[in-house]
């Protein structure tokens, strides 16, 4: 496969992001990125210099950046999250979220959202071993239901390069497959 820009995997935490984004990774030979632990932790959320992190991805040279696959960006989920959990403290200011999204709009990336049913989503997060994931069903309901939202809303604007992809669907993968194919 040949695409002109990053593909970003993201979606709740328990929708197979992970999952999806090494598979994809995988299958089309791309290199697979995550944040560093050190400033993204599945259990504290994001850290002071994450945003440098991803303004330095979004930098990459367009042909670098095209052959990789991103599991979650700052810039998508940091806004959902912060809704459902005010509690947290806020990395940045308004003004630099808009920039930082304005660059990342500016990659025309593909946008993969992992959305499947919510109970699915439920269930995973609170298997054995991932205890580490610190957030109420209440707290996860929203995030689910804000990914939806802007699923909707980045997909009516950058169109083809956006999907939904919901790993308990019958085909769900091959349909994927097809969609790159046919967007390649």
């Amino acid at each position: 496969m040949s695409v002109a820009s990053p593909i970003i995997i993201e979606g709740p935490d328990g929708a197979g992001k992970t999952t999806l984004a090494t598979r994809v990774a995988e299958h089309y030979g791309l290199e697979y990125r995550r944040p560093p632990l050190d400033l993204l932790s599945s259990s504290e959320g994001p850290r002071v210099g994450l945003a440098e992190w991803w303004d330095a991805e979004l930098a990459r040279a367009p042909s670098d950046l095209a052959t990789t696959v991103y599991d979650r960006c700052f810039y998508i989920s940091d806004p959902i999250y912060q809704q459902a959990q005010p509690h947290r403290e806020l990395i940045l200011s308004p003004h630099s979220l808009a920039q930082g999204i304005m660059k990342l709009w500016n990659v025309e990336p593909y946008i993969i959202f992992c959305l499947t049913d919510f109970n699915a989503v439920l269930r995973n997060v609170r298997q054995a071993g991932r205890s580490h994931l610190d957030i109420t069903a209440e707290e996860l309901c929203k995030v689910w239901n804000q990914y939806w939202a802007y699923y909707a809303m980045w997909q009516s604007s950058l169109f083809e390069q956006v999907r939904k992809y919901d790993y308990e669907e019958e085909g769900a993968w091959d349909r994927l497959v097809d969609h790159f194919e046919a967007v390649a």
